[in-house]
């Protein structure tokens, strides 16, 4: 092979990185990522799904302020120790920090939808409700979660367990207790979360604790009729929960 044509080779594999995403390796991966929010590329040099996100993923880290969210890459073909213990199976993959707790990255790889992954995770986790904002509170494509209550220590124990889900989902606050009347016409005592998804409408009162509340939000985190896609198919598919799977044409129409 022609010397010139090996070096341009070569050149093409190298896996360019902006000066906005931090080389994450197995001497600095776990150091890095324990504190702050990172989104984090695990690729392969060789990997040509890589190559087609590179360019996105580094504008995506030009535009969205590092002190909120910090953008990584690390090589799983050199640092295989961290690649082996995130479990990377698969190039690209995305996966978010925030604390050293790492979850699967499930939105789309345009620039629009990293940036707007980005938008939510810096926002703060819970949003404060009242009577006139419930509407606009409420999004179809997120499953809904809202704390209705006034004691400070299950708040706060909510506003914590909100930060562990709400890149996937929507948390809300309310102090107003007579905005159950909205929801239900049984008295209900104490605090509450109220589960809003697809028109269904569950309440959690179980222990107040984080373990028993992120549990019961993690078993209703997918809406009662969910698309399925690329994102959520192993998610649902392995939930331990049956699954009834309908194949649509959309472009057939019913008469």
């Amino acid at each position: 092979m022609n010397v010139h044509l090996s070096i341009l080779l070569f050149a093409l594999c190298l896996h360019s990185v902006s000066a906005n995403v931090v080389v994450l390796t197995d001497a600095n991966f776990t150091e890095q990522t324990s504190q702050g929010k990172w989104l984090v590329e695990f690729y392969a040099p060789w990997c040509p799904h890589c190559h087609h996100l590179d360019p996105i993923f580094s504008e995506a880290s030009n535009r969205v302020p590092e002190a909120k969210l910090k953008f990584a890459k690390l090589d799983c073909t050199t640092s295989t120790l961290v690649a082996n213990a995130q479990g990377i199976r698969g190039y690209p993959t995305l996966k978010y920090f925030r604390g050293g707790i790492s979850s699967d990255y499930k939105g789309g790889r345009s620039i629009e939808e990293l940036l707007a992954f980005a938008k939510k995770v810096v926002s703060p986790p819970v949003t404060i409700v009242n009577a006139q904002s419930l509407s606009s509170f409420r999004q179809d494509d997120f499953v809904n979660f809202l704390f209705i209550g006034t004691d400070p220590k299950a708040k706060e124990m909510f506003e914590k367990v909100a930060d562990l889900h709400h890149d996937y989902l929507n948390f809300g606050y309310c102090s107003d207790k007579s905005i159950l009347k909205k929801f239900t016409n049984e008295n209900i005592a104490g605090d509450v979360v109220l589960l809003l998804n697809d028109g269904d409408l569950e309440i959690f009162q179980g222990g107040w604790n984080p373990e028993e509340l992120s549990r019961w939000i993690e078993e209703r985190k997918f809406h009662v009729l969910a698309k399925l896609t690329s994102k959520n198919f192993d998610d649902i598919t392995y939930s331990g929960k049956k699954t009834a799977i309908a194949a649509v044409d959309p472009e057939m129409h019913q008469e």
